[in-house]
């Protein structure tokens, strides 16, 4: 098995009003370094894309990458450059993005040029800023790539925001990684949503479970949803007590305490996200937690309940 680090540049439209819905950002440059299991360098993958949609370079590209539309004029068109990249890529290998936005973006240009997209579904992948942050912050940070470069105090040999630079500082960063031991912590694409019920993903993990939702048409069919509010032990599996009742922490997130027989106190959290598609679908973690957590929660609930009850004496008072 290899790992690919791949990074990506991309160009958008000079003015919001001539942008493509259907493509926001527009690949100009495919950057990818092959390693082994040992994280040694293997080969490299460079390719400069020919823009077919947005001819001119937004003035903060052109800025961070100090690209020139003649570099690019010369360049291949994207839907042939995508099937060398995955030809390179081989048949047994695992993604690895520093953040999650390159794989998003690498599948919405897939769609638009009508390429072939060889990715599985679902589509797991290593996002080396989450790693990076749990191995040296304790915690899913997400800090710049130089930002981490410059605290593992590697050298700085070329200019970053460019795709082949960005890939080869990120396999430096990874190289500091002791993944034998953060590997289980993989990520999954949202950009394609499982199709029905049968296809929603319950992940496991060491510390914590995850849940991802089909696609549903508004936020309030979601919540309805019995298998989105249900309170599995990320452990056992098994049913937990709902002690704290799922609550709005904010417009797009819900908190919940609950208890499990065997492994005591759990907090789940759903986040809300807007799909491309249009769709919403919900993303929902639990994880185990003390005494002193789900008395914050019940503390944060009753202050959420106080402001509701004087913002309902206040919208009263005003229709009066």
């Amino acid at each position: 098995m290899h790992y690919i680090v791949l990074d990506l540049e991309w160009n958008q439209s000079r003015d919001v009003r001539d942008s493509d819905p259907n493509l926001t950002f527009e690949i100009i440059e495919i950057g990818a370094v092959k390693l082994d299991e040992q994280l040694r360098e293997v080969d490299r993958f460079e390719a400069l894309i020919r823009p077919q949609v947005y001819r001119q370079l937004h003035d903060k590209i052109r800025e961070i990458t100090r690209m020139q539309m003649e570099e690019l004029s010369g360049g291949r068109l994207f839907a042939e450059a995508a099937a060398d990249f995955f030809s390179w890529c081989g048949t047994d290998y695992r993604l690895c993005t520093w953040g999650n936005l390159d794989l998003t973006e690498l599948q919405k240009n897939i769609a638009y040029f009508r390429a072939e997209n060889p990715l599985p579904w679902p589509l797991y992948y290593y996002d080396i800023q989450k790693l990076y942050g749990l191995q040296f912050d304790g915690k899913n940070s997400s800090k710049a790539l130089e930002t981490a470069v410059d605290e593992l105090g590697l050298k700085k040999d070329v200019p970053f925001h460019r795709a082949d630079a960005d890939t080869y500082y990120t396999m430096r960063v990874m190289q500091q990684l002791d993944m034998d031991r953060l590997k289980k912590m993989i990520s999954v694409d949202y950009y394609r949503l499982p199709a029905g019920r049968e296809e929603e993903l319950h992940l496991r993990f060491e510390t914590y479970s995850k849940y991802v939702s089909r696609g549903f048409d508004n936020t309030e069919k979601a919540m309805r949803d019995r298998e989105v509010l249900t309170t599995r032990c990320p452990y056992c599996g098994k049913n937990s007590r709902r002690r704290i009742p799922w609550f709005a922490a904010h417009s797009r997130s819900y908190l919940c305490g609950s208890t499990c027989i065997e492994h005591g106190w759990l907090r789940g959290k759903i986040r809300l996200r807007r799909h491309w598609s249009g769709k919403v679908y919900v993303v929902k973690t639990f994880r185990a937690a003390s005494e002193e957590e789900i008395q914050e929660l019940y503390v944060r609930q009753e202050e959420i309940r106080a402001r509701r009850r004087i913002r309902r004496r206040h919208e009263t008072g005003k229709q009066k």
